[in-house]
């Protein structure tokens, strides 16, 4: 049980984190490239950063995707960290109670 919790807590931080970064790196691209980067839909679905066929899609954002992303990566990743806590506290809760468990058992043997 333990180790499934440890995988899904390290499985959620790399996600969580990784996107964050990812649209960290979007917007520092955007000073560079500003034409090319941005929130596109169009037959690829939703694309945010570069798209490959920008001539079939549509910017969705304009100039209000450097504070629509930055404020996006700043929410996922203290959600990620709020996330991550709280998965920590229930299973060293658990790991306690286990303890307190195994203790009891010894002290009755």
């Amino acid at each position: 049980m333990l180790g499934i919790n440890g995988t899904l807590a390290f499985l959620l931080a790399l996600f969580g984190y990784g996107t964050s970064l990812a649209l960290t790196v979007a917007v520092l691209l955007k000073a560079f490239m500003p034409s090319r980067v941005g929130m596109w839909i169009g037959p690829e679905g939703l694309v945010i950063g570069i798209t490959a066929h920008q001539e079939v899609t549509h910017e969705l954002l304009g100039r209000w995707f450097v504070p629509v992303m930055t404020l996006a990566a700043f929410a996922l990743a203290i959600g990620t960290t709020h996330a991550l806590r709280w998965i920590i506290r229930r299973r060293s809760s658990s790991l306690d109670e286990m303890r307190r468990v195994g203790l009891a058992r010894t002290a009755l043997v």
